[in-house]
């Protein structure tokens, strides 16, 4: 191959570079670049929705437990730590000598044990116990109702919230209210009468 056919050739394979493959080049090096975008774009926004779901199974998980927390602190019995026994027994020796009945209903066991536990606490505080030989079974009396007779209110109220606020505050629903009933002679009007009702 002379010179001038050197030349020629050289020359072809310039046109064919320049002209075909060099823009090839470019083309490919524009399409990774935009391609390359959309890869880390759309990488970026699947990594975001991963994300949320990861933070939705995470909230959706903390919401059945929860859930699960409350059933079980429903379905559980009620009942009162050596610590609240100690809170309630010191908050109730104020009222040294309070007369007070206890009812409770006899086919509940979780009234029971919660009606013997108030019982032992109140009389560590130095309360009196004077048991009726009545039992909760008409009606029905959720939490724990307190009761004094309305005539004996200035008597017997402050005990009666003193006690009520005092469970309250350990985690077991009660209420303090004076009750015409226990006015009449034969419904025990010379003391506090605790009603252990139903787990609310």
């Amino acid at each position: 191959m002379d010179k001038s056919e050197l030349l020629r050739s050289l020359s072809r394979i310039e046109f064919w570079r320049d002209w075909f493959f060099a823009p090839l080049v470019a083309i490919g090096i524009i399409g990774e670049v935009v391609l390359g975008w959309i890869y880390v774009t759309r990488s970026k926004a699947l990594h975001a929705a991963e994300e949320d779901d990861t933070r939705s199974l995470n909230l959706s998980i903390e919401t059945l437990r929860k859930e699960n927390l409350k059933l079980e602190s429903r379905l559980a019995p009620r009942s009162l730590s050596p610590q609240s026994s100690a809170f309630i027994m010191n908050a109730m020796k104020v009222f040294p000598n309070q007369k007070f009945d206890i009812l409770w209903y006899t086919d509940d066991q979780d009234s029971i044990n919660l009606a013997q536990q108030i019982a032992e606490i109140l009389t560590d505080a130095g309360w009196t116990l004077d048991r009726s030989d009545e039992w909760l079974g008409f009606g029905l009396v959720m939490g724990i109702s307190i009761e004094f007779a309305p005539s004996k209110s200035a008597e017997f109220e402050p005990a009666a919230d003193a006690l009520a606020a005092a469970l309250t505050e350990e985690g077991i629903i009660a209420v303090s209210n004076a009750n015409p009933e226990q006015d009449e002679a034969d419904r025990f009007p010379d003391r506090i009468r605790i009603k252990v009702g139903k787990k609310p």
